[in-house]
């Protein structure tokens, strides 16, 4: 869970290099679809990053 709260607060910070990361990265399913969750739950993050984040999860 750490990991994914720490991922979504780069990906506020530091979007582009957050999502290739997201894009190839060697997360287990859980914490990776984790991290999308909580980008999607931020209020920091507009809502076409958000319907990406939807459309990434595994």
């Amino acid at each position: 869970m750490a990991v994914a709260w720490a991922v979504s607060y780069a990906y506020i910070d530091f979007p582009e290099k957050t999502l290739a990361f997201l894009k190839n990265n060697n997360l287990d399913n859980f914490t990776y679809n984790k991290s999308l969750q909580k980008i999607i739950e931020s209020n920091r993050v507009s809502k076409e990053d958000k319907d990406l984040m939807r459309s990434m999860k595994k």
